[in-house]
């Protein structure tokens, strides 16, 4: 299926890092994918699911989790047979509610089905009985089919494009894209931001020098759009020191939608 290409000019703003799923003041935020470790040649397109799809809140889960003070290691409440974690793996995004306020965690090593490791501290060390959380299930894929998101209905997005972390063997780089469709017999994928979009996209792409954080505004409105999807590639050779810890590639993205 053949990607076509549309000159929009687009806004290219500098943003900070953040991957919360939150409603407020008319808009919806959507984490799509966090500090993932980029591989691919081919664009890859990622985004995290709820209960009932993309725009959905996390699964909840009845059982309940645990750490000792502050940490980055989370496990089930004694006696660890309840296995919280039987359906969560590296790279899902777990939500807890401490005091009325949401707190978001990346899933970076599930060690069991009682224990995983996240991305950043959290402290759940005040109620012994422990906390219940939600999840969402990360998915990445290559097809036509991956990474869409619904946007029907809403008047605008802006996909926010983040590299923490990226080592490539010069003159390697990493491309973003940023694409949307309309539902009908044609529906082929419309390059919004991509290195297709020669007028608007990052000139060299985005190397290891260069590599600020970006947000992407689209009018949904001005092609009618029902869905849309981010996605990123290595462009050239990852570094030949490995891919692992300082030298891996850590690529966050975001969709904001507006009503």
């Amino acid at each position: 299926m053949k990607t076509r290409t549309l000159g929009i000019l687009c806004l290219i703003l500098l943003l900070g890092a953040a991957g919360n799923l939150r409603a407020q003041g008319g808009t919806l935020e959507i984490p799509l994918v966090t500090m993932y470790d980029l591989d691919s040649t081919v664009p890859i397109y990622c985004a995290t699911t709820g209960v009932s799809g993309v725009l959905s809140p996390g699964h909840p889960m009845p059982e309940k989790v645990l750490t000792v003070g502050s940490s980055t290691t989370i496990t089930a409440v004694a006696p660890a047979t309840t296995a919280p974690f039987t359906l969560v793996a590296a790279g899902d995004y777990l939500e807890f509610v401490i005091k009325g306020v949401k707190y978001y965690r990346v899933v970076m090593t599930r060690t069991s089905a009682d224990e995983v490791v996240v991305d950043t501290a959290i402290d759940l060390s005040a109620i012994a009985t422990g906390y219940p959380f939600t999840y969402r299930v990360r998915a990445c894929g290559t097809t036509i089919a991956d990474g869409w998101f619904p946007v029907a209905g809403y008047k605008g997005l802006t996909a926010l494009l983040q590299i923490g972390q990226m080592v490539l063997t010069a003159p390697g780089y990493i491309d973003f894209y940023v694409q949307c469709r309309a539902m009908g017999a044609d529906n082929d994928p419309i390059d919004i931001y991509s290195p297709n979009t020669i007028l608007t996209y990052r000139v060299g792409g985005y190397t290891a020098v260069q590599t600020q954080n970006d947000a992407v505004a689209v009018d949904l409105t001005f092609g009618n759009f029902a869905e849309c999807r981010v996605g990123s590639m290595i462009n050239g050779a990852d570094d030949a020191a490995g891919d692992a810890a300082a030298n891996m590639e850590q690529i966050t993205t975001k969709a904001i939608l507006r009503n």
